[in-house]
Order: structure tokens, then C-alpha cells, then sequence
């Protein structure tokens, strides 16, 4: 009974052995990086003016400065501005896809907690259209400080204006 008791005591001592090394590795001190960056959200449209009920292609971009994918910790949501809405479901873009809620006629743009934002960044991009009874309507689409909530922290703020 005692030799078990000792060859278990030896594996966890081992199995946390490896763990503290694997974590040490990738660190960011190993990576030569004090501390991580914080990941950085930009939103763009083109054309940035259309016609009532025209469609724009709205880009959301994750940054990512550091060496390593940040991993979202929560779902980020960007709310469309009121009268602004998915054209066409689905979304393109270098970030991973099938982790994007985006439907026809929705008024918001998701990415799934778990996801990852690769070192360097990714995009995502989504068909929007608006309709509007006013000559010229400006729509400003921000998402809040926090909102991005990864493993390297959290985005500042940066919103993005379109005109109809």
C-alpha cells in the first residue's frame, strides 16, 4: 500500500511539474513581453455613404499586437444603431466565420466566446443596410469599452460614423 501511495504522489508532482513548465514557456516574460496588450476593436464601412436601403460592407476589426491568440472570454456583441440592420446573413472576413452571428434582418453582429483572436489580428465583415424618410442620415456605430473581453484583456473605444 505504501509503494502506491508514493508512485501517486510522484505522477501529480510530475503532472504539476509540467504544467508549471508548459505555463513558464508560454508566458509572456518567455515570449519577451512584460505584459500583454490589450486587444483593440475598429469598425469601417464602404462605401461609407449610400441611398435609404442601399447596402455598405461594415468591417469589424480585432486587433491582436501580441505574439500569442487572445481567446474571447465572453461573447462580443456590437448593436447596430437604431434602422440599421444585417443585409444579408452570414460574414466573411480572416476571423474564424462560423463563429459569427450575423442574420438577415438582425441588429446585431456576435462573436462567440471561446473564439480567438490570432496574433496580428482578424477581420469581420458584414453586408448592413438602413432605411431612412430624411435626406441625409448619419448612423454612428460604436462598441463600448470592455466589450471585448479576452485573455489579454479588454478594447478601448473607437466608433465608426456612416452616412445614408
Amino acid at each position: 500500500m505504501l509503494r502506491k501511495r508514493t508512485q501517486l504522489i510522484t505522477s501529480r508532482h510530475l503532472a504539476i511539474a509540467c504544467c508549471a513548465t508548459f505555463l513558464v514557456t508560454r508566458s509572456f516574460v518567455a515570449l519577451g513581453q512584460a505584459t500583454p496588450t490589450p486587444p483593440t476593436v475598429g469598425i469601417a464601412f464602404a462605401p461609407t455613404s449610400v441611398t435609404s436601403g442601399g447596402t455598405s460592407t461594415m468591417q469589424i476589426t480585432l486587433g491582436n499586437a501580441n505574439a500569442v491568440a487572445a481567446a474571447l472570454t465572453q461573447t462580443l456583441v456590437d448593436s447596430l444603431p437604431a434602422g440599421m440592420t444585417i443585409a444579408t446573413a452570414g460574414a466573411g472576413g480572416s476571423c474564424t466565420t462560423t463563429a459569427v452571428g450575423a442574420q438577415a434582418g438582425s441588429g446585431a453582429v456576435t462573436y462567440a466566446a471561446d473564439s480567438t483572436i490570432p496574433a496580428g489580428g482578424c477581420t469581420i465583415t458584414v453586408s448592413v443596410t438602413a432605411r431612412s424618410t430624411s435626406p441625409k442620415t448619419d448612423y454612428t456605430n460604436t462598441i463600448a469599452p470592455g466589450a471585448l473581453q479576452t485573455t489579454l484583456g479588454a478594447n478601448a473605444r473607437l466608433p465608426a460614423q456612416w452616412c445614408w
